[in-house]
């Protein structure tokens, strides 16, 4: 039963976009209530980004994986591929950010575990290589209860991250950068790629789900109101447990629309030109915060830098073309040391095309 993957590559591309969005909203609005457009109403959508590249990094890595992979030594090369790429760019972030004041110490933590974005390919790799452990078990028709498990584990992570904002002294967010490096607080998304990837698809009420939708959105914008209200800041944004129904419940409905108008044809043209783009998300994502950066101190040494709103998605488009153009500059060369440094392009599992079971 041969179906098309496209929309997947259009659901990275778009989260993509979304993830350097962010970013330049943290550079150039200070504090979540002035971020573009939405301010506080900005944050739930902003936050579908990183649960939806682990939904999606489960769906790839299974499809994958299926009649190619019985042990965890055959995934060590893929593994291998993207490790690289991942240490290079820690190397180069922590270079090009150069902060005053930090210890050896927690310079190798940095550039182990990921610094600034590159926590979630941390996280990623931790994901891929338990995964690739509980293959046979998988296999074996325990997808459900592994799935359970997972979206436990995640459930308590949250819990226990928000528990701590209100029983310990508030922290300016330091923990979250910590802490959301470790798989337990992504297992949950990364088990229902897997689980959808083998139940070949997912139906959903829209009636329903609008209502859930609006209801988990009230209920995130309550926690982050309360934060704000109790410690004048949100030291909790990404690992919120407030928000946790709607990272879950909106990063499976975007992916499940994107699914959904692929398959009945709608919307197919716009899928099919985001589709293309997915190849390079993963160089884009490694780079994009040096280029952010670099620009970023551009603007200010020029005197360009206004902080106007409109700033933000300037330099989002910039950001990302910038990225995107050195991704594929190197992909050019045909030099295949430099890209498996830079970008690890054959660690990418190009689905966009593939037919699956």
């Amino acid at each position: 039963m041969g179906r098309r993957l496209a929309w997947i590559e259009a659901a990275r591309t778009l989260n993509c976009v979304l993830v350097v969005l962010v970013h330049v909203n943290i550079y150039t609005r200070a504090g979540v209530e002035t971020w573009w457009p939405g301010g506080f109403f900005s944050v739930p959508v902003f936050s579908l980004a990183v649960p939806s590249f682990f939904v999606i990094a489960g769906y790839a890595v299974d499809l994958a994986a299926a009649g190619r992979v019985s042990s965890f030594r055959d995934s060590v090369p893929r593994l291998r591929r993207l490790v690289i790429p991942f240490l290079a760019w820690n190397l180069i972030t922590l270079l090009v950010f150069a902060e005053p004041g930090q210890s050896a110490k927690q310079v190798v933590f940095q550039l182990l575990t990921g610094t600034w974005h590159l926590y979630f390919i941390f996280a990623l790799l931790q994901l891929l290589a338990i995964h690739a452990l509980l293959l046979p078990a998988l296999d074996a028709g325990k997808t459900r209860q592994a799935l359970i498990a997972a979206l436990g584990l995640t459930i308590a992570a949250f819990a226990i991250s928000e528990l701590f904002i209100w029983i310990q002294e508030p922290d300016n967010g330091t923990v979250e950068a910590l802490v959301r490096r470790f798989f337990v607080f992504w297992a949950g998304f990364f088990a229902l790629g897997v689980w959808w990837r083998r139940r070949r698809t997912i139906r959903l009420d829209p009636a329903l789900v609008s209502i859930a939708l609006v209801a988990a959105f009230a209920l995130y914008i309550i926690d982050l109101k309360l934060e704000v209200s109790a410690f004048g800041s949100t030291p909790r944004k990404q690992l919120l447990f407030g928000g946790l129904p709607f990272q879950l419940l909106g990063a499976v409905s975007l992916l499940a629309l994107l699914e959904h108008l692929d398959a009945t044809h709608r919307a197919r043209r716009f899928i099919d030109t985001l589709a293309p783009w997915g190849r390079d998300t993963y160089g884009v994502y490694l780079a994009h915060i040096t280029v952010l950066l670099l620009l970023f101190r551009f603007l200010l040494w020029s005197g360009w830098l206004t902080m106007h709103w409109i700033q933000v998605p300037l330099l989002t488009a910039a950001t990302y073309l910038i990225s995107l153009a050195l991704v594929r500059g190197v992909r050019r060369l045909q030099m295949e040391p430099l890209t498996a440094l830079l970008i690890g392009e054959r660690a990418h599992v190009d689905i966009s095309t593939s037919r699956g079971k």
